[in-house]
């Protein structure tokens, strides 16, 4: 029976606590030799990833995790390269920035920008979104903060012109929707968000406002 297959028979045999352990115990050798490039040759090692099976890996994570111990579990699987899950742990620590931190450095900068908007920390996503010029997650930052006038100005500024459409639709805000279409000859557009307008006057009561936007149903007469 090969020295792997034994190693792996053995580790499914100890009990949970002491199967967290060496599992810490050997990523965190494993990273140490993951720094030498002349030590990870000479054992065989990748420079990238665990030669730990993942199976054994997602069982210390499961028992750090039951003992309310997410910090130590989400370590464990950003050692083991499992980096949603330590993503996932991390946040359910309440550790947001390194979470975020985390996703940026494996290349997943929407899922750092998501982790503070999750966390309602709006001014960190900004601060991301900005410096990796993520467009569409300004936008949906600043929609998400009722600040619809600047994800209006970033998307009209970035010729997103459908994108600040979409974000006056959600708002029900049809009627300025619909000037931001005529201005780029979307006219079919305008008609159908000038009905929504309409539509949405006569379910508040509002007879007369409603009677008024009627009039810009037919596209000739929209200012």
């Amino acid at each position: 029976m090969p020295e792997k297959t034994k190693l792996e028979l053995l580790l499914k045999e100890l009990d949970p606590e002491t199967l967290a352990k060496m599992i810490a115990g050997f990523l965190d050798k494993e990273e140490q030799f993951r720094k030498s490039p002349e030590v990870c040759k000479r054992l065989g090692l990748s420079p990238s990833a665990t030669q730990i099976p993942k199976e054994i890996i997602m069982r210390a994570i499961h028992f750090y995790e039951e003992k309310r111990l997410s910090a130590t579990a989400a370590e464990i699987a950003k050692k083991g390269g499992m980096i949603e899950e330590s993503i996932r742990l991390y946040k359910k620590a309440g550790l947001f920035d390194v979470a975020s931190e985390v996703a940026q450095e494996a290349g997943l900068v929407d899922v750092g920008i998501d982790v503070y908007i999750e966390a309602g920390r709006f001014t960190n996503a900004i601060t991301i979104a900005e410096e990796y010029k993520r467009t569409e997650k300004l936008i949906e930052i600043y929609e998400k903060m009722g600040r619809l006038e600047y994800a209006i100005k970033i998307a009209e500024e970035a010729g997103l012109v459908d994108r600040a459409i979409q974000v006056y639709e959600k708002a029900k805000m049809f009627d300025k929707a619909a000037r931001i279409a005529k201005k780029c000859n979307k006219e079919e557009k305008v008609i159908q968000l000038y009905a929504q307008s309409v539509q949405e006057s006569i379910n508040k009561g509002l007879h007369l406002e409603a009677a008024e936007l009627s009039r810009f149903l037919f596209v000739g007469n929209i200012e």
